[in-house]
């Protein structure tokens, strides 16, 4: 076999592997609807088990819901009960007109699970996107896989400064550092807890302590106290608010809605690809 009909084959047997990683992980319930949930479900469609796909329109009207119109009105009944039978773990909302499948949000025990779902993914080699830190702390619960990093990072959470740290935790002993992911590891190594912002949150609540060095952006410290106000919560960073995030206000979403101002449109073919690759990265990605 010469030199080109290797590089030929070689090429061919690494986008299969691609594309069957990308299958793999497209099926991954992770808090976000994408109609890839539902692929390889079968409903019996008059004696025939049939993919939903071939059946019904299959689309997500929003982040949390997926919806399916079977074309046939009989057919109903069994693409529920193929739905409610499968791994999902989801439970359909049929109205006889359409039938919605409600996701839940991403919680702290999914997480874990869906650590344990990408141990057992055959392929080694993971292309994480976007964040290099999170990226970094997910590599170490999956020691076997080999992760290819995107060198992207939250600009907030990256400027957390360990030696900072060190002062705050210096200045409260007593005090637990909760640390989100997508923190340096200098950082992370630092911490008494990783987590999401729900995972902090809930951390916080259960904990005996009574301080918390919090390693995130700053609109979390309302819910931590408010929930908690026999608590104490200290900044692990000079400056914990995000200049972007505080950039959207209660009176500008109210003065868009009102007015109809600010609308974004995108050309549907490029909405659609944009879409495709949205929904690639949060299924494989914790939220922020």
């Amino acid at each position: 076999m010469d030199i080109d009909s290797i590089l030929l084959d070689a090429e061919d047997r690494m986008e299969k592997a691609v594309g069957a990683q990308e299958r793999d992980f497209s099926k991954l319930r992770t808090g976000r609807a994408s109609t890839a949930l539902v692929d390889g479900i079968k409903a019996d469609y008059y004696g025939t088990p049939t993919p939903i796909s071939q059946m019904a329109s299959v689309s997500v009207p929003d982040s949390r819901t997926i919806t399916i119109q079977p074309w046939d009105r009989g057919a109903f009944a069994s693409v529920e009960k193929a739905i409610l039978k499968s791994d999902l773990g989801l439970t359909p909302v049929n109205d006889g007109k359409i039938i919605r499948l409600p996701i839940p949000p991403l919680t702290e025990e999914r997480r874990k699970d869906l650590v344990k779902i990408v141990k057992k993914l055959p392929q080694k080699n993971i292309f994480f996107t976007p964040d290099k830190n999170l990226g970094h702390y997910v590599s170490t619960q999956v020691p076997d896989k080999h992760f290819i990093l995107n060198q992207g990072f939250c600009p907030r959470h990256d400027t957390v400064d360990p030696d900072y740290v060190k002062k705050v935790q210096a200045a409260h002993p007593q005090a637990l550092f909760l640390a989100h992911p997508e923190c340096r590891k200098e950082v992370l190594a630092l911490a008494d807890y990783v987590g999401s912002t729900s995972g902090i949150i809930d951390y916080a609540g259960a904990s005996d302590a009574k301080e918390f060095i919090i390693g995130t952006e700053g609109g979390v410290f309302y819910e931590l106290e408010t929930r908690n106000p026999d608590k104490v919560f200290y900044p692990a960073m000079e400056d914990a608010y995000c200049i972007n995030m505080k950039k959207v206000t209660l009176e500008k979403v109210r003065d868009c809605l009102r007015d109809e101002t600010n609308e974004v449109s995108v050309d549907p073919d490029v909405a659609g690809k944009a879409v495709r690759s949205l929904e690639r990265m949060l299924e494989q990605m914790e939220e922020r």
